[in-house]
């Protein structure tokens, strides 16, 4: 007759010596706290605003000189409106019943991308650049009364950051904020949203504004063209035959090198370099408002329209998230517009 002896694991382990036992690998485990990020005051439902974001795309030399009168440029005031054309970027309020008018002097728009953002502890990425190819001008000539000075910018990307929260009057005050951003390497823990932070923040290029829940802020290019008279006499003067896009429309370059080399129309294709415009600075606006997409150059305006969060924070969309990708640009999605 057989006997079977089942063994079984003990509930208590000793030291092969006889003295007290050793921690189970489990325990050592359970020790050990892992490194977490410091804690963010994340503001509460009833202090957080809401963004409601289309980027509107449109062949790069396309002039909005009749658009922009639509909108009060003045939000800014005299000095700050000076120093942000001076880096190329362009900043108008208006209603919404004349933000739906603003594209109708305009042939055609190609593509209109919306999003949300949520306001958070940090401020949000309205525009993100691709990573930039060739050296960006940041002009702080005359800010905060300081001399002359005009950075050069080499690495990284430049965005546009927006900062929301809700006001005493039912309103939103937005603030308005340059970034580039260039990634640190540090050991500390540090939280996503901080991360996205790193670089160097403008601050004193920033702007605070209130708006209503009518408002429309329109950002975009500050990229002013000659008259069409001025124009016309000074191609007369250098001889040279101004060229038309058919139908008086604008015409989309398409692109034909890669890695942000200059631009130029491969051989016997047919293809024809229209560069029907003022030149355009390697600015900030440049790099932040124009890029190339799937071959195509082509210009960016941003429409915002913001309103209290009403207490409730709408799902699935997180602080500083936008619902909808596409409202920070990545490399594969788009390229710098290169220089000509």
């Amino acid at each position: 007759m057989m006997t079977f002896v089942f063994m079984g694991c003990a509930t208590t382990s000793t030291s092969p010596t006889g003295g007290e036992a050793l921690p189970r690998l489990g325990e050592m485990r359970s020790q050990v706290t892992p490194m977490q990020p410091p804690e963010v005051d994340e503001p509460g439902p009833e202090r957080r605003a809401m963004a409601t974001i289309q980027q509107v795309e449109l062949p790069l030399y396309t002039n909005l000189d009749e658009c922009w009168p639509m909108t009060s440029e003045g939000v800014l005031g005299d000095h700050a409106r000076a120093v942000w054309n001076a880096n190329g970027m362009r900043v108008g309020m208006t209603s919404m019943a004349e933000a739906e008018r603003f594209f109708e002097p305009l042939p055609y728009v190609l593509n209109v991308r919306d999003a949300r953002l949520i306001s958070g502890a940090y401020p949000s990425a309205l525009r993100t650049s691709p990573t930039i190819g060739e050296p960006v001008r940041m002009d702080l000539s005359g800010v905060a009364g300081g001399d002359e000075q005009v950075l050069e910018l080499d690495r990284g990307r430049m965005r546009l950051l927006i900062g929301m929260e809700p006001n005493a009057v039912g309103g939103v005050t937005v603030t308005l904020l340059p970034h580039q951003q260039v990634r640190r390497f540090t050991l500390s823990p540090r939280g996503p949203q901080e991360v996205e932070m790193d670089g160097r923040l403008f601050e004193e290029l920033a702007v605070s504004f209130d708006m209503n829940q009518d408002d429309v802020l329109v950002l975009g290019l500050y990229w002013p063209w000659p008259d069409e008279e001025d124009d016309s006499a000074r191609e007369g003067e250098a001889g040279e035959e101004a060229v038309d896009g058919e139908g008086g429309e604008a015409v989309v370059m398409m692109d034909a090198a890669e890695g942000g080399e200059a631009w130029e129309p491969e051989a016997d294709t047919g293809e024809e370099a229209e560069a029907d415009g003022p030149a355009l600075p390697a600015h900030f606006g440049r790099a932040l408002f124009a890029n190339r997409r799937a071959g195509t150059l082509v210009q960016n305006v941003v429409l915002v329209h913001v309103s209290p969060a009403g207490g409730v924070t709408p799902a699935p969309t997180q602080p500083g998230v936008s619902e909808v990708p596409g409202v920070s640009s990545s490399d594969e999605e788009e390229s710098p517009v290169p220089a000509r």
